[in-house]
């Protein structure tokens, strides 16, 4: 029996990249640049501004905490991966800083200066997101200590540094996020669902990243159309393929794992490294949505699990706090969550099914083992691959500007082929499967559906 047509997308960074969000390698830096923003203005007109502005007042609720962290996290790193005169340096002058009473508005600006300097100490330091989440997972894991550090401080570096990601990237969201390709992209596939049975899945968007913004734009557009048709019709929601619960009280909530069973279409859209707007229970595994907002910074309101909480509990400051789920960029990835499970394997089950990938963004990483395993067990040899990449990946964009610099073709292919770029890795991958290899980015693609 031949098989129906179903795509899995899968997103990675760069696509998230087209709406001006961080790529990984960026969000270090990004977390050292914050800074402090000041109230929108009461005469500014335009009404979208002003909610953008009130969302940002908003995050700027949390800048305090996320100060304080980041400078632990910038002493830790200039400590244990830069000299012990750059480290010295960095605590003299948080020290200057923290001294200065900011009771105006010169003394404050003076005391950002010295923030902003002590920031650039840190920037400067070559680290990766990777060696520091490796470091904090591997103590935590083996109960080690690590250097002077003992064992629960790690712990609390590897939260804050979660806690710093979740801030920069909810900070940018607000700020700077341009969601015209995304839009375009939530639209062509909502139709598609649309005008397909509801025993079918066409298609499966995996996204490979932590931001909210491809399910926050599917949920509007569930949320318009479904107030358009009678209540005799099907209704669409996104389904993120687990048991959530509304943080929202006020939501009439209904589980994703039901949406199909109560007649409704789902989008399935699998996010296999966690969200930013997902907040978990480490006692009971419940995990907490919310379409509307990224809650993972609610964590920083030590918000108490609601059917865990008890009075003896609160009294005894023992009730459970919601966590962010973010998996970090390492090779210790851990996916023991309830949820999380569920997630992969439902990711599993539609690539065993599927007769065509699209990898939009996707560098195929080294550290996404799980995803690689994942993919050798479900992909056939016989399934068609699509790869929608940056004109930045290109080997072709490499040898031109070796050309342009005096090298042979021939020379130019040697020295290409011994960088790392993703078309190597997605070959040497799929070995017999035939790739097709777009560069004009998730834009292009996303017009030529």
């Amino acid at each position: 029996m031949s098989k129906k047509e179903k795509i899995i997308y899968i997103l990675g960074a760069g696509a998230s990249k087209t709406a001006n969000l961080p790529i990984q390698s960026e969000i270090l830096p990004l977390i050292f640049s914050i800074e402090e923003e000041r109230s929108a203005s009461e005469k500014d007109e335009d009404i979208l501004k002003i909610e953008v502005d009130q969302d940002l007042q908003g995050l700027m609720n949390y800048y305090a905490i996320f100060d304080n962290y980041r400078q632990d996290l910038g002493g830790f790193i200039l400590s244990n991966f830069s000299s012990m005169e750059n480290s010295m340096k960095y605590n003299n002058i948080l020290d200057n800083a923290k001294k200065i009473p900011v009771c105006d508005f010169l003394l404050a600006e003076e005391q950002k200066s010295l923030l902003h300097t002590a920031y650039s100490i840190v920037k400067e330091v070559d680290i990766s997101l990777e060696d520091l989440f490796t470091i904090f997972d591997n103590v935590q894991l083996r109960h080690e200590h690590f250097k002077s550090y003992a064992n629960k401080e790690i712990i609390e570096y590897n939260r804050k540094l979660k806690l710093c990601i979740v801030y920069a990237l909810i900070y940018t969201t607000v700020k700077n996020a341009d969601a015209t390709t995304y839009e375009k992209f939530a639209e062509k596939l909502f139709n598609k669902r649309l005008a397909s049975p509801l025993k079918e899945d066409p298609f499966t968007v995996i996204n490979m990243n932590w931001d909210s913004l491809f399910e926050h734009l599917i949920n509007e557009l569930c949320k318009k159309y479904n107030s358009t048709i009678s209540s005799h019709s099907q209704k669409m929601l996104p389904d993120l393929c687990f048991y959530n619960n509304d943080l929202d009280v006020n939501n009439e909530n209904i589980p994703f794992t039901c949406i199909k069973a109560k007649g409704i279409k789902n989008i399935k859209i699998l996010k296999m490294h966690g969200s930013l707007n997902w907040l978990g229970c480490p006692k009971c595994g419940r995990v907490f949505t919310d379409f509307n907002k990224a809650i993972a910074n609610d964590e920083f309101n030590e918000i108490i699990c609601p059917y865990c909480s008890s009075d003896t509990h609160n009294a005894a400051g023992t009730a459970p706090k919601l966590q962010c789920m973010l998996i970090t960029p390492t090779f210790l990835k851990s996916l023991e969550n309830l949820s999380l499970k569920n997630i992969w394997h439902n990711a599993y089950l539609d690539l065993s099914e599927a007769t065509k990938l699209v990898f939009i963004g996707y560098s195929f990483p080294d550290a996404d083992f799980e995803m690689r395993c994942l993919l050798k067990k479900a992909v056939t040899t016989d399934i068609q691959i699509d790869v929608v990449l940056h004109e930045s990946d290109n080997p072709e964009y490499y040898v031109s500007i070796l050309n342009k610099k005096g090298f042979s073709t021939a020379d130019a292919l040697k020295l290409v082929s011994k960088m790392q770029l993703p078309e190597k890795r997605y070959k040497s991958f799929f070995g017999a499967n035939h790739i097709n290899f777009t560069y004009t980015g998730f834009s292009n693609y996303v017009e030529s559906l």
